[in-house]
């Protein structure tokens, strides 16, 4: 997946891109970064800290510039992660914040515009809402048996799913497709 959407990302910018451990191999193999290298990292809060160590010692060895681009209130990496968030907040006021949403950016989409700016400040219940008043909230029964799983764990009241068509096999893969929100009452 990563290395689809680094040549997605190729494609549109005409910027050399590939996946971070792409990179990292290479880069294990032959070297090859200078003092004129800017490595730009996009969706950062993805990425694990071990990988993104590595690459900090690859640049700071020549000198190369890293860059990390992302959302750092996103859900972090599936290995240990959270630098971009913790980076974020050493930072402070060094840190450029995008204050516009690019992506749902059509007049009929100020609905989502506001529902994900909720779930940004943690406000899940008007987002969730909004989602179930604009059609984009399913229950299929096998998102529906892992809610009641959690709920009677105590788990979370809200489990978010790939619907069972998504390429990612029903998996949390981030593939770009609808998601299914469940709320377990």
């Amino acid at each position: 997946m990563a290395a689809r959407t680094a040549a997605d990302l190729e494609t549109g910018t005409g910027i050399p891109s590939s996946s971070l451990s792409h990179l990292l191999a290479d880069l294990k193999e032959a070297g090859g970064l200078t003092s004129r290298h800017v490595i730009v990292v996009d969706e950062a809060s993805m990425v694990g800290s071990r990988s993104l160590d590595e690459l900090r010692r690859n640049a700071d060895g020549v000198g190369a510039k890293v860059v990390l681009v992302g959302d750092n209130r996103q859900l972090s990496s599936i290995d240990a992660g959270g630098a971009l968030r913790t980076l974020s907040k050493e930072l402070g006021a060094d840190v450029i914040s995008l204050t516009t949403n690019r992506r749902q950016a059509g007049a009929d989409q100020a609905w989502e515009r506001e529902a994900l700016a909720s779930l940004r400040s943690g406000d899940v219940v008007p987002a969730v809402d909004a989602y179930v008043d604009h059609g984009r909230v399913t229950s299929p029964a096998r998102s529906m048996r892992h809610v009641n799983a959690w709920s009677r764990t105590g788990g979370p009241s809200t489990a978010i799913t790939p619907p069972p068509s998504s390429p990612c096999g029903g998996s949390t893969c981030g593939h770009s497709t609808r998601w299914s929100v469940t709320i377990a009452r």
